[in-house]
């Protein structure tokens, strides 16, 4: 510790600089354990009812979803026509539900275990019940299960030993079983690769409008910058600053704005999957990509002494990768909590358990 206070690290996040440690094997002695990260969400948008009821549990119903009391008497009922869609997923290690309206808007967000009802029974009731639920986690589980099992078959098997089988006797032939039995035809199944991060069935999310806007402005001003000074820099040997910049300062526009243009039909997008992230380009390059057990988290980094920055962490708490286009964050939390990418910096004091009752 006397050698890193010698050493010049003023601004030196102890978060990083900690978790970068321990990725290189060191030991890493903390004075104190920071508070745990809870999730963003509360229960405020619980009904009052909710409380009244004693023993009260969420179940379903005929037609819908209901409150029940501690006897299974249905108290409150909420119609299925007023369902568009019931979404299971996992926050801070811990089974939530939302529910929306048949306008697609949220309107109801809460633990299951405040509800009363586990995970698994709320998806199989809803679904017998023909409600419209997804369980993305549950779904990407299976599919991985069901790769891993199929991928066996196709791994190729150690040579049997093939028995001779005796032959009948004909007067051509010499004694009987000395011709061996045809052996069988090899079958082998043909199972495709995983999907990977870039091709996993997801969300693609791009930059803003309102920041697709700002970058051909900025594009735009910045060619009109250059037009002026080579006006005012060339124009006496030009016939003057009028004249060339009376040329100059519409081909700094056209320049500005087709350069951007070019530069946009190829912009980059992220793609948020159950397989990890990546970052890939309208035409299908990959610039890169991350899977699913190497990401510890998406969110916004504020540790580095300049502006906030979106940013991806290892498990450890170490910066992977930067998102250099800003999307739209609200998008980019719902896809995270969709397909199982953890929203938010990783806790390393107190890592979240597995995704409950997959």
């Amino acid at each position: 510790m006397e050698l890193v206070a010698r050493l010049p690290a003023h601004g030196l996040d102890g978060f990083q600089l900690a978790h970068a440690l321990d990725d290189h094997g060191y030991r890493v002695i903390t004075p104190g354990a920071r508070a745990p990260r809870g999730p963003d969400y509360g229960l405020e948008g619980l009904p009052e009812i909710f409380a009244q009821v004693p023993g009260g549990r969420l179940v379903v119903t005929d037609g819908g979803l209901g409150w029940a009391d501690a006897a299974g008497d249905v108290v409150l009922k909420m119609p299925e026509d007023r369902i568009g869609g019931i979404e299971l997923l996992t926050i801070g290690g811990h089974a939530w539900v939302r529910l929306y309206d048949s306008d697609g808007d949220e309107f109801f967000a809460a633990p299951l275990s405040a509800l009363r009802i586990s995970r698994t029974d709320l998806r199989d009731s809803a679904r017998r019940a023909g409600l419209p639920v997804n369980d993305a986690e549950y779904d990407a589980y299976l599919s991985a299960a069901f790769h891993s099992a199929v991928s066996t078959l196709a791994a190729p098997e150690p040579e049997r030993a093939t028995a001779a089988l005796p032959a009948p006797a004909t007067p051509d032939s010499g004694p009987a079983g000395d011709v061996p039995a045809p052996r069988p035809p090899d079958v082998t199944f043909s199972v495709s690769a995983p999907p990977t991060p870039a091709t996993a069935p997801g969300a693609l999310l791009d930059a803003t409008r309102r920041s697709r806007i700002g970058t051909y402005g900025m594009s735009v001003l910045l060619c009109e910058a250059v037009a002026l000074l080579g006006a005012v820099w060339l124009g006496p040997d030009l016939g003057g600053f009028n004249a060339t910049a009376a040329w100059s300062v519409p081909a700094g526009l056209v320049i500005g704005l087709l350069g951007y243009w070019l530069y946009d039909r190829n912009r980059s997008q992220l793609r948020v999957s159950s397989a990890g992230l990546a970052v890939v380009t309208r035409r299908g390059k990959v610039e890169w990509d991350l899977a699913r057990d190497r990401v510890g988290g998406v969110g916004i980094d504020e540790s580095a002494e300049r502006m906030p920055r979106l940013v991806v962490w290892a498990p450890s708490g170490r910066v992977l990768r930067q998102i250099t286009f800003p999307p739209d964050l609200d998008e980019l939390r719902g896809a995270c909590e969709r397909y199982g990418v953890p929203w938010g910096p990783p806790d390393a004091d107190r890592p979240a358990p597995p995704p409950p009752e997959l």
